[in-house]
């Protein structure tokens, strides 16, 4: 088993909504399971949330000498890229793509980017509870869908070695009062900020 040595929160924004077919979403997020299972790329998936025209990743990086790929990233949004102008017809059309990157240096700042993701499409509006968004990494933190590119593992092992009392302690961090302390911090105010 490989010691994670870095995470990094990787924000992927567009300019139009290249992402708001749910095909195209699965499509996406096979792409990354396929690069986290064959071992092409040096991280795994510790949280993410999926929108129309963004993608947030929490990822926990294997290599210190290659913690930051963002040329495996740009590749796998390029290659979206090219399958979405591929099934739109939209050959010529070359979307404007943001990629931003952030290191956390902590436990404190990785669990709480990770309870950033999963709480932002209630804060948005976009479900009532953030249990009820689909397009995120939290409903496989609940055992409700097995989303395989996630490893929840990055995060438990953060909180306890014993998987089942960090589940317990990191799902009650969604729902208590120390979510709007936590949402308050200064992680979620620079992730908010980019």
């Amino acid at each position: 088993m490989k010691i994670i040595s870095h995470f990094l929160y990787v924000s992927i924004k567009t300019d139009i909504c290249v992402f708001a077919d749910e095909i195209d979403k699965q499509h996406l997020l096979g792409s990354v399971y396929t690069q986290v299972r064959d071992g092409t790329a040096a991280w795994r998936v510790a949280a993410f949330l999926l929108m129309d025209n963004e993608f947030d990743l929490l990822i926990a990086c294997l290599d210190e000498a290659d913690w930051l790929r963002r040329e495996e990233l740009a590749r796998l949004v390029n290659d979206y890229l090219a399958y979405y102008r591929e099934q739109t017809g939209r050959l010529n059309e070359h979307p404007a793509l943001q990629i931003d990157m952030q290191v956390l240096s902590d436990a404190r700042s990785v669990i709480e980017c990770c309870l950033f993701l999963h709480t932002l499409p209630a804060d948005l509006h976009l479900c009532d509870k953030a249990c009820d968004y689909w397009w995120s990494s939290y409903i496989t933190y609940r055992d409700e869908y097995d989303w395989k590119c996630v490893s929840p593992s990055c995060i438990y092992d953060l909180i306890s070695p014993n998987r089942i009392p960090a589940r317990k302690t990191f799902l009650q961090l969604h729902h208590t009062d120390q979510l709007a302390s936590i949402k308050n911090s200064s992680t979620f105010m620079d992730i908010k900020g980019n």
